[in-house]
């Protein structure tokens, strides 16, 4: 399972788009994206735990 950053830049790909553009959309400096890319943020490891637990939930409710 991707990485929320990750995802960010597949649905970018798909959108037509890139993470400056949607940077620059969302009011959020670039740099800070650069940032996550070296370090990711406690908070978004977080939520990467907890959609990794739900993928694993719904896997085991529909074996």
């Amino acid at each position: 399972m991707e990485n929320t950053l990750t995802t960010l830049k597949i649905e970018c790909v798909k959108a037509g788009t890139n993470l400056t553009q949607l940077c620059k959309k969302a009011g959020i400096s670039r740099t800070t994206i650069d940032r996550w890319e070296k370090e990711l943020p406690k908070s978004l490891k977080v939520l990467d735990a907890l959609r990794l637990a739900l993928e694993e939930i719904k896997t085991e409710k529909s074996a």
